[in-house]
């Protein structure tokens, strides 16, 4: 049985919004949320408040399923997240070839010899 971390008490912060009568306020709370992610595991969420062009929002919701808005981010930051990783290192690999090619051409051209004639010992 898994045991469930209590969250701690949320953080409130409270704004004047200024642009509405009567001097309301809108309060934001910085909790976090625990949930259970598709594969058992717990993992915690914490509620954002973000500005997205409306047309982004369109494409969302012509994707995502209804309700499922958080899900869909969440996917789309991770994919594109690893996607980012994957090019930084496909280039910083490629520079390391690059910079490192005069010194394996050397190593190369000096082990020929001692790997033919490895090889051709290994055929006997």
């Amino acid at each position: 049985m898994h045991s469930l971390e209590v969250p701690k008490v949320p953080q409130v912060r409270t704004e004047l919004n200024s642009g509405s009568v009567g001097g309301s306020f809108d309060i934001h709370i910085m909790g976090v949320y625990l949930g259970v992610m598709r594969r058992g595991s717990t993992t915690m969420h914490r509620r954002l408040n973000i500005t997205l062009p409306e047309e982004t929002v369109r494409l969302i919701d012509r994707v995502a399923k209804k309700g499922d808005r958080s899900r869909f981010i969440a996917e789309a930051v991770e994919r594109y997240v690893a996607e980012i990783g994957r090019a930084n290192l496909k280039r910083q690999l490629k520079e390391g070839a690059i910079r490192r090619a005069d010194r394996d051409l050397q190593l190369a051209t000096e082990w020929f010899g001692v790997e033919e004639e490895a090889w051709h010992g290994s055929r006997r």
